[in-house]
């Protein structure tokens, strides 16, 4: 068992708070792409590619795209809690079917890239049932959700940094969760795109916000309860601070 220390800055607070993270790691067998193996202790990084589907365990983690990956239809891919996913440059993982992706408050899920820059999409695609994130963190990536015509629920998750979140089509509920940006300029988070397809409904409650604008546009139905945003002006634009809005 392995204990990890990092910290966050709160986007609220401004206080740093030190989470730990404890990974586990068992012996046993796992039916993967192997890329190391660490002497005096099994460490696994699991490349990934192509179609996807079954258990992304701890095992297994970090899951490296080193091309576009994708759930087909009528499969499902669960990542468990404490998973790392890494997207390499320019690359997306294409949720055709089914996609559960629930950590705990101890161990969260992670999305991310390795890079300053920001690339890497997770694109979510027309379907069935409800695709759940909870307790996941999205890291620097070009879209940390882009979804088309699907319903979703995101709870309890942390976006940092990522260049925007895309929701056209089908209905998204939002809550518990934080936006924060460190980046120079304004990041957005559309709920129906503007110019695009609107959303069916749109659920946003006791969310918080850094320089991160959420605009919702196009929505049938929408439910905005006691979200807190804060500090967005963008210097290409003339000055103006917006707060979770309506357009």
């Amino acid at each position: 068992m392995t204990e990890l220390t990092n910290s966050i800055l709160h986007p609220l607070s401004g206080e740093t708070k030190s989470v730990k993270t404890t990974k586990k790691i068992r012996t046993g067998t796992f039916i993967a792409a192997w890329s190391s193996l660490a002497i005096g202790g099994l460490k696994a990084e699991t490349e990934v590619s192509g179609n996807v589907s079954g258990v992304w365990t701890t095992e297994g983690s970090p899951y490296i795209l080193i091309d576009d990956a994708a759930v087909p239809d009528d499969d499902t891919l669960v990542i468990d809690p404490g998973v790392e996913v890494r997207f390499g440059e320019n690359l997306t993982l294409t949720v055709n079917g089914y996609l559960a992706a629930t950590g705990t408050e101890e161990d969260t899920i992670r999305f991310h890239t390795d890079s300053d820059s920001l690339f890497g999409s997770l694109t979510i695609q027309e379907g069935g049932d409800t695709i759940r994130f909870t307790y996941c963190r999205f890291d620097s990536l070009e879209y940390a959700i882009r979804s088309s015509d699907r319903s979703l629920s995101i709870e309890h998750c942390l976006f940092i940094d990522n260049h925007n979140i895309r929701i056209e089509g089908g209905s998204v509920f939002i809550n518990y969760c934080s936006f924060y940006n460190s980046l120079e300029g304004l990041r957005h988070i559309y709920i129906g795109y503007p110019n695009g397809e609107g959303v069916v409904s749109a659920t946003i409650l006791e969310n918080s916000a850094f320089r991160s604008h959420m605009v919702v546009t196009e929505a049938e139905m929408a439910l905005m309860e006691r979200n807190v945003s804060f500090n967005h002006r963008n210097p290409n634009v003339e000055p103006r601070f917006s707060s979770v809005a309506f357009t």
